[in-house]
């Protein structure tokens, strides 16, 4: 898990330049922390170290035009306290 040391994975992607990027993991800025659940799940996620600020990362590189989000949505599909979101992006 790279919690918030996801800058390296995303230069390469970026050096890379593929067709297409495809995340599905869990996104810690995609959960309500007013929602009891979501607050479990978000805890979770932060113990277990998985991507935080990695969303706001990919933000950042859209709006300086480097990259070009094309959807992201949180499916609803896994545990209630462990499930994955999507994210579909590429690099311009």
């Amino acid at each position: 898990q790279l919690g918030s040391r996801h800058e390296k994975l995303l230069s390469f992607i970026m050096k890379a330049k593929p067709q297409i990027v495809l995340h599905y993991e869990p996104i810690l800025e995609f959960y309500d922390q007013d929602n009891l659940l979501d607050y479990l799940a978000y805890m979770y996620s932060r113990k277990r170290n998985y991507l935080t600020g990695f969303w706001s990362a990919l933000g950042k590189l859209e709006k300086e035009g480097r990259a070009k989000i094309m959807t992201a949505c949180r499916p609803f599909i896994g545990g209630v306290i462990h499930e994955a979101s999507l994210i579909v992006w590429r690099p311009t």
